[in-house]
């Protein structure tokens, strides 16, 4: 189903279901474009995010390594954050612990991600990312450089600082403004 679709439809679902109504919400006008309502927004967001997410993929594809989009943002977690337990890599993705496991013994298998005992206390288990993972997080985030870069240059420049306010805003919104996931898919 197009996002257009998608957008509009969640829109008035949300709307129809939830207290608040679209005159709950100033209507912004951008000048030459005429008025822009919610759902377009939401539309261009649900556009902006699928190219995000695809420049991902194609990153990650081009280094050769056989690894799943959730398994890179796993890696990703591991290389900004350093050593965790499972029990956090599960709550800082949002994920059941079971899914966590699953997901470490797979990164594990492929030499990605190594498991450790923290300290004498066999049940501290820790998690880390393997020199050989580093090296796949970085090689997918200097592709994506490369990529972010061909499309920033098809933007012209006296547009980059109202779209640097509002991708700051959005990752703001989205409570990512640390830039934990450089990769969110994330």
């Amino acid at each position: 189903m197009p996002d257009e679709f998608m957008a509009k439809g969640s829109y008035h679902a949300y709307h129809a279901h939830a207290d608040v109504s679209s005159s709950d919400y100033p209507t912004p006008s951008v000048p030459g474009k005429g008025v822009i309502e919610r759902a377009d927004m939401v539309n261009a967001m649900l556009v902006a995010s699928r190219s995000l997410v695809a420049i991902t993929a194609r990153s990650l594809t081009s280094t050769g390594y056989d690894v799943t989009l959730p398994q890179y943002r796993t890696l990703v977690l591991l290389y900004y954050r350093g050593s965790l337990s499972l029990a956090e890599v599960a709550e800082e993705l949002n994920i059941n612990p079971s899914t966590a496991t699953r997901m470490m013994d797979r990164l594990c298998t492929k030499k990605l991600v190594s498991r450790h005992v923290a300290g004498d206390d066999r049940r501290r288990l820790r998690l880390a990312l393997t020199k050989r993972g580093a090296v796949l997080v970085g090689q997918v985030l200097e592709a994506r450089e490369r990529e972010l870069s061909k499309v920033l240059d098809q933007v012209p420049e006296h547009i980059w600082p109202a779209l640097y306010d509002a991708l700051s805003t959005i990752s703001r919104a989205s409570g990512d403004e640390v830039g934990i996931y450089a990769g969110s898919l994330v």
